[in-house]
């Protein structure tokens, strides 16, 4: 059976493999899962239904064009389908993945989103795509096994290391005869990422990596034409690139109205006449998400007058899209329309909630943290689930750029960012505060945190307590009623939260974290939070040392307690709790001054952070490679090796992207961090 439709001439001896089209797997065992599960992937693919494809018809040229692109594997190895926001980049991309998965050509896909924490990692995406890539062609997970067996903490390594062991080298060891083949990588909303450096790194890495990756894949990425982007990809002739925004309008038009056509036609017992279709599509120019965002308000007319009404309200818009402003202005204020003065302060706060939240919640989360809102005015805006316990979503990435800038958000919408961090803040404390309890899951101390499953924790706890740390510092200061909660957070309910994010698997991110919360309150000081202070330090301190064993078994966090200094905060505060065992002799008086040891082969010759304090360049004696650390867990994060004589010293450069080596072979070498190649 073949596995892709460009690979020719070979035989595979001794097994079979699934296609993805199948349901059948080739491995079966748990044991092979559990392999696969190291990667920690997301539910990012185009399978999960993020996106909708385009409407049959539409955009034939570019999907046409896009496949001719897949299916030649002399074609440049990367495609930029670059877009201003609203242009259909994502839907493009969801049917370019349908069809890759028909011609057997798609290795793997990530649609990027800011809404949720994980979408916006650029660090899951190609853990996330080796994942799908090896559940789908055996020889590959064959190769995968044997590099997470020898490295299991691979899916949490640098870019560079990412490609290198879980695609580059597997795919190399791969042996299919004399035959050739690849597969597609989609990588979509690339912009959406958070963290802007990262994001050009990948780029950056993916345009360095040598013909014989490229031999095995294709890479598709689509975007805005974000600067930071823009500039590494043009840096290379190795790609394609295909404007959305500068198609002619006439045939962008013509697209519109056949998808407001198709998806008005007979929507009600009064039919939409061609002109009407026109004057629609007029107004949304070459926006896709303008005419999608019309097609939304018209379906929740409750009936015939409605719907001529808000029709006219459309063509009477005095507006064409050189943005969609005008289009949120009028529909946001047609859905507070007829509300009372305190019904319209909670909408625009609960429009803010969604737009602020660190990961989408359900409406019945958002209840729960806050107070009951009837959603159903704004489902021309929101992707409102019909049970109250499926998360909200926005449809377009557009309606947050929109209400969270105050010189383009409607007047009765715009919020104060601080304000809405503020109260999202006193709510996960609050929340945290009433709910934690000691071994919530009724746990024995040696279980395993695989025994248990986390959808035993409700969305409003697990939300609370991964990301209350991302409103306190999106803050500008604290008020004092949640000075006094985060007081009584400390006090009493500190340790179960830690327990609650050991069960959820988010310790080891946790560390970063209380170090953010640490800088935050040193330049935010609050006399009413120095208690607060110390206890989040400590924290910090205590989960180095001991993040290793709780991470696996999270009631042994109440062992580990007990062996906190006689003189902290956290050993006065956990000698009232019943559950952790008395040391009576052999405490330390106070912290270690070293946070974390990271033990290297030989003795070290140079060592340096990098300018913002995270990672520890050093090399040792008589070696002929040096590294990059995590200076909060000891982790090795990038290896730099070319020498063929010891390294003498290394450093960071003042803005930490690059490091500067010299050898005894007399040479000084510029490295680029992200890449870990010479410059």
């Amino acid at each position: 059976m073949e596995m892709f439709n460009q690979a020719h001439n070979f035989n595979i001896n001794g097994g079979n493999f699934s296609n993805n089209t199948h349901n059948n797997t080739y491995y079966g065992a748990s044991h092979a899962q559990d392999i696969l599960n190291k990667l920690n992937p997301v539910n990012a693919s185009f399978k999960f239904g993020h996106h909708s494809p385009c409407l049959e018809g539409t955009r034939t040229e570019i999907l046409e064009m896009l496949m001719q692109w897949a299916r030649s594997h002399h074609s440049r190895p990367i495609f930029w389908l670059s877009g201003i926001a609203g242009t259909g980049k994502s839907t493009i991309a969801q049917s370019f993945c349908e069809s890759l998965e028909k011609d057997n050509l798609l290795g793997g896909s990530f649609f990027c989103s800011r809404e949720s924490e994980d979408h916006r990692n650029v660090g899951r995406i190609i853990p996330t795509s080796a994942y799908d890539l090896a559940k789908q062609f055996k020889p590959y997970y064959d190769q995968i096994k044997v590099a997470l067996e020898a490295d299991t903490t691979l899916a949490s390594q640098s870019i560079k290391r990412q490609l290198e062991y879980l695609l580059l080298h597997p795919l190399q060891n791969i042996n299919l005869s004399d035959g050739y083949w690849y597969f597609v990588l989609v990588i979509d909303a690339l912009d959406e990422c958070e963290d802007v450096d990262a994001t050009q790194n990948v780029i950056s890495i993916l345009t360095a990596m040598p013909p014989a990756f490229y031999s095995h894949v294709h890479v598709f990425i689509s975007c805005r034409p974000e600067y930071y982007i823009q500039q590494e990809l043009e840096r290379t002739s190795n790609k394609y690139l295909f404007k959305l925004h500068d198609m002619q309008t006439e045939i962008v038009q013509k697209d519109i109205q056949l998808y407001l056509h198709r998806s008005l036609h007979d929507l009600h017992c009064q039919p939409i006449s061609a002109n009407d279709i026109v004057l629609l599509s007029e107004k949304a120019g070459k926006y896709f998400i303008y005419a999608f965002t019309q097609v939304q308000y018209l379906k929740k007319a409750p009936g015939n007058v409605a719907f001529r009404s808000r029709m006219n309200d459309l063509l009477e818009n005095k507006f064409v899209a050189n943005s969609i402003d005008s289009l949120y202005n009028l529909l946001l204020t047609k859905a507070i329309n007829g509300m009372q003065a305190n019904e319209k302060e909670d909408a625009k706060y609960f429009i803010n909630f969604i737009m602020s939240l660190s990961d989408p919640l359900s409406q019945q989360a958002l209840s729960e943290l806050w107070k009951p809102c009837d959603v159903n005015q704004f489902r021309s805006v929101l992707n409102v689930p019909e049970s109250k316990e499926e998360p909200i979503h926005i449809f377009h990435a557009s309606f947050p750029d929109y209400v969270l800038d105050q010189r383009r958000c409607h007047l009765d919408f715009y919020c104060n960012p601080d304000k809405i961090h503020q109260i999202l803040t006193l709510a996960c404390v609050k929340y945290m505060n009433k709910n934690l309890r000691y071994n919530i899951l009724n746990m024995q101390v040696n279980d395993h945190v695989k025994c248990f499953s986390k959808v035993q924790i409700s969305l409003s706890l697990q939300y609370s307590c991964k990301h209350w740390i991302f409103h306190l510092t999106k803050c500008k200061g604290l008020s004092r009623k949640i000075c006094k909660e985060l007081e009584k957070f400390c006090k009493q309910y500190i340790f179960f939260w830690m327990e609650i994010l050991c069960i959820l698997q988010s310790i080891e991110n946790t560390i970063p974290g209380l170090k953010a919360v640490s800088s935050w309150l040193k330049e935010n000081t609050n006399k009413e939070c120095e208690f607060f202070d110390s206890v989040v330090y400590e924290s910090q301190r205590f989960l180095q040392l001991t993040v290793a064993p709780i991470q696996m078994y999270p009631l042994q966090i109440y062992s580990e307690l007990a062996w906190l200094p006689k003189s902290s905060i956290l050993h006065e505060i956990q000698s009232t709790e019943d559950n952790i065992p008395k040391v009576l002799y052999g405490l330390q008086e106070t912290w270690d001054g070293c946070e974390v040891i990271i033990r290297l082969p030989n003795p070290v010759c140079s060592v340096g952070f990098s300018p913002d304090g995270t990672q520890v360049v050093c090399c040792t004696h008589s070696a002929t490679t040096f590294s990059i650390w995590n200076g909060a867990t000891g982790q090795e994060v990038q290896k730099f090796e070319d020498y063929a004589f010891g390294v003498l010293s290394a450093s960071f450069s003042p803005d930490g992207k690059q490091v500067v080596s010299d050898s005894f072979d007399a040479t000084v070498i510029i490295w680029n961090v992200a890449t870990g190649q010479q410059i």
